[in-house]
């Protein structure tokens, strides 16, 4: 385990906060965190059938606040690994906000949508189109908050506080991602499994790689991390890998607290650097590329097990801490260096020791009169920005 590692990422720590702002996200960790998965609901892409791209989307969120909030909309943003532009689009929609009745918490609720709205549910907006923007998918992430839902004018919902559960109900009529982005739309989700094994962290890349001799395709770099929980003790593992390199070669990964906003062309092959080496602050050791430039067979090791470059210790102060990532291969026949796309990291974070998935969802799609949806679903939810 590289023990040694870990102060390095200190400054990364200390530079974490962010200064408060007139909203709330729920669940709280994920205000700079971006959700473990994503999900193509309450928004459906269907271009055959209209009847899947209507839906009931229920979700209730515990422990929304200590104080009272006057919510005046909310918001969802798009998954940060969907790296294609969206086109605006449209949706014809009705939302519904109440207090969870009493004893009703996301742990609790059932699939009868009914059963989890309070006598105070108000329609706070009622049935009308609502348009998104375009949005790109590149960019630093979590991505902004960018799907809004205004309440109606004068519908204010005046959350009382004190910790008690929300619910917020969609029906979605309508959409025209068929006509519009023709693809789905995913949005990030807080995902929690408590008897999973591992916790993925996330990653995007940030520009291309160059091209390599004798390979059709640009050399592409990919740092996947997770949280091993089988491990004894456990380790947060990061995983760089390399396809499309020169064919044979070795390659380093190189870990870095900050970015160039313009990449600089270094070596050969077109590829640019796009980490700062100022602030390099881990080198790995040179692996081996294979006959067709990969790295991936380095890294499994005995049984076919994978072996990790980065092993870092199970620690909630590094827990979603981002830093940016970048390989640099080397034609050992030409002693030239070709350079891939970067990525910028999320390290992995354990909920169940970070205020927990405080979150459940219920929906049906096919009908927005259907009385029950399915599950309900426990841990998992949409990442939610409350204004007001």
């Amino acid at each position: 385990m590289n023990r040694h590692v870990l102060p390095l990422f200190l400054p990364l720590v200390l530079a974490a906060g962010a200064a408060g702002q007139s909203y709330l996200v729920h669940p709280g960790q994920y205000k700079t965190l971006e959700g473990e998965s994503s999900y193509s609901y309450p928004f459906y892409y269907s271009p055959a059938n209209a009847a899947y791209r209507q839906m009931v989307f229920q979700q209730v969120h515990d422990n929304l606040s200590k104080t009272p909030l006057p919510l005046k909309g909310i918001a969802f943003r798009r998954d940060a690994a969907q790296l294609y532009f969206w086109a605006a689009w449209s949706a014809d929609v009705e939302l519904i906000v109440a207090h969870a009745p009493q004893g009703v918490t996301s742990q609790t609720m059932t699939k009868t949508f009914a059963s989890n709205l309070g006598k105070d549910a108000t329609v706070v907006i009622a049935k009308k189109k609502v348009r998104f923007p375009p949005t790109v998918g590149n960019g630093s992430f979590p991505r902004p908050f960018t799907f809004n839902l205004v309440f109606d004018q004068g519908k204010a919902f005046l959350y009382k506080g004190g910790g008690r559960s929300l619910t917020w109900q969609l029906k979605v009529y309508d959409n025209d991602l068929h006509s519009s982005t023709g693809t789905y739309v995913y949005l990030d989700r807080a995902y929690y499994y408590p008897t999973s094994s591992s916790i993925s962290g996330a990653y995007v890349p940030i520009g291309q790689g160059g091209f390599a001799p004798r390979q059709y395709r640009s050399l592409f770099s990919s740092f996947y991390s997770r949280l091993d929980k089988r491990s004894s003790p456990r380790l947060i593992k990061i995983d760089p890998n390399l396809s499309s390199g020169p064919r044979g070669g070795k390659a380093v990964a190189l870990l870095s607290r900050l970015k160039f906003r313009q990449g600089l062309p270094i070596g050969a092959g077109g590829g640019k650097l796009w980490i700062n080496p100022g602030t390099i602050f881990f080198v790995s050791k040179l692996v081996n590329l294979d006959y067709w430039g990969n790295s991936g067979k380095e890294l499994v090791g005995p049984g076919g097990k994978v072996v990790s470059l980065i092993n870092l210790p199970d620690d909630p102060n590094i827990y979603g801490l981002h830093f940016f990532g970048q390989m640099v291969a080397i034609d050992t026949a030409t002693l030239s260096l070709y350079l891939p796309n970067a990525c910028e990291i999320q390290l992995p974070y354990d909920p169940a020791r970070t205020g927990g998935v405080p979150v459940g969802v219920t929906y049906y799609r096919g009908s927005v009169t259907n009385p029950t949806g399915y599950g309900p679903y426990k841990y998992q939810g949409l990442v939610v920005r409350f204004t007001w």
